[in-house]
């Protein structure tokens, strides 16, 4: 059957370099991680690429840009801890559909999670995802508590295979490599990598020290019948690819910041000096001159001509076309440039609102991959748990229900309280219910903050009511 001659390219083995997995990929997304983590290092390669000859008399002016949008966007949803209730997905484990688990399961919910420090994990997850536009988190067994450890490798160190390569769900995953360090040696400052790879049935080191040796048990099999990844991405992966595309925006505007204060800080210190010149005399006779400088006298020849030059670089209308370039790569990446730049032009709480309000949206766009996220993160958790302690049963099949805490942004208080005081009135609202959303609580936590204060203040009343008299 004939096809379009514009798809026929797409039926020849191509070279993956640029496309999301490909090498250039891999560079430009270990080079947004180094960036996140605050390294300089790209910005020194940077200055010996373009000025090969004198970079090292360049002072470095670096900004840390991907790291404080990676702050701003990323990591807000885990910020202040989110409430987690979960319920039976089905009823053949005794429980009726949609019931909450048992309390003592909750409670032992809750003991793995803080122990394997979920909250925390989830946050350095959503910093990477904005940074680098992906995070990879391996969900591993933790024998000795009978517990879990969550793994977050860089995204440019992790590689998988698929059964379906249109897929995107874990559950089609049947190979994952990622690659970390084991060890270093303080002697030789050396550090050794190790690559992990694990499958449906077995989990083995595949490269360093460790090489042949399980990672989950002796005999390198895993007992749970799954790759326990999970995938977290910003946009949508294109098909036929795993992995979501690198923001090479952010790279751009981290390198043309870095590149362009370095330079304005070059030319200021350099042409900020004043360069004496003397013109009518060679430059043998100008060597020989002594006592250049304040409260001195020079002799110079009859035509000979003394005096300094200045010269007067545009600094300003340079620094403003930074300026310009930073504002607008903030604003299209769902952020509000006066946040960077400390330059707020909201006055009042609505205006300030209005200032935050993108940043929400992007937020809410963030949470739907964050809550497909926690279920399959509780999914590998039950899997583990009910194999190290021997009870198929013991974290049954459930749906995690998250409600994620979102502290009111700051307003006037007087108009705060007015406007709570009026919602209330009018049964639109609840103490709790106001409570809860000024301060980010869950329902259960606010009408427990409302009932002790009432009770404090109803048993405090009287002794103030005659300190005042």
């Amino acid at each position: 059957m004939a096809i379009p001659s514009s798809l026929e390219s797409s039926l020849q083995v191509t070279d993956d370099d640029g496309a999301p997995g490909g090498s250039t990929w891999r560079s430009n997304s270990e080079t947004l991680f180094k960036m996140y983590s605050r390294s300089t290092e790209d910005a020194q390669d940077q200055q010996k690429k373009l000025y090969p000859t004198n970079y090292q008399n360049h002072v470095a002016r670096t900004v840390p840009w991907v790291w404080r949008v990676a702050r701003e966007l990323g990591g807000s949803l885990y910020l202040r801890e989110p409430s987690r209730d979960f319920v039976f997905r089905r009823n053949e484990v005794g429980g009726d559909e949609g019931a909450p688990l048992p309390d003592a399961t909750q409670r032992l919910i809750d003991r793995i999670y803080k122990g394997a420090d979920v909250n925390s994990w989830l946050k350095h997850s959503h910093e990477l995802t904005i940074a680098t536009g992906n995070a990879a988190i391996f969900v591993m067994p933790l024998p000795t508590v009978l517990g879990v450890r969550l793994v977050c490798p860089p995204i440019h160190q992790v590689e998988v295979a698929l059964d379906d390569p249109f897929s995107t769900s874990e559950l089609d995953v049947s190979k994952a490599w990622f690659r970390v360090p084991l060890g270093r040696d303080p002697q030789s400052n050396l550090t050794v990598y190790g690559v992990a790879e694990i499958t449906r049935e077995t989990a083995r080191w595949v490269e360093g020290p460790l090489d042949g040796r399980g990672i989950f048990d002796e005999d390198g099999s895993n007992p749970i019948g799954e790759v326990p990844l999970v995938q977290i991405r910003r946009s949508p992966a294109e098909p036929g690819r795993w992995f979501s595309a690198e923001p090479q925006d952010l790279l751009d505007a981290q390198r043309a910041l870095n590149h362009d204060f370095t330079d304005l800080g070059t030319i200021s210190r350099l042409q900020g000096f004043a360069q004496g010149y003397i013109k009518g005399m060679d430059a043998e006779s100008v060597s020989n001159l002594q006592g250049l400088g304040p409260n001195s006298f020079v002799g110079l020849w009859e035509d000979a001509e003394l005096g300094f030059a200045s010269p007067s670089p545009d600094l300003k209308g340079y620094l403003s076309q930074v300026e310009s370039y930073v504002r607008t790569v903030t604003s299209v990446n769902s952020l509000n440039p006066a946040s960077l730049m400390n330059k707020s032009a909201g006055a009042s709480a609505l205006s300030k609102l209005v200032e935050l309000q993108d940043r929400e949206v992007e937020r809410a766009r963030h949470e739907v991959q964050f809550i497909k996220a926690e279920q399959r993160i509780y999914r590998l958790i039950s899997k583990w748990v009910n194999h190290l302690r021997g009870q198929p049963n013991l974290l049954p099949p459930a749906e995690v229900k998250i409600t994620y805490r979102h502290a009111e942004p700051p307003t006037d208080p007087l108009h705060s309280a007015q406007s709570s005081e009026l919602r209330c009135k009018l049964g639109l609202s609840s103490a709790p219910r106001e409570l809860m959303r000024q301060e980010g609580l869950t329902l259960e936590e606010a009408t427990r903050r409302v009932e002790a204060n009432l009770e404090e203040t109803a048993r405090l009343t009287p002794s103030v009511v005659e300190v005042s008299s």
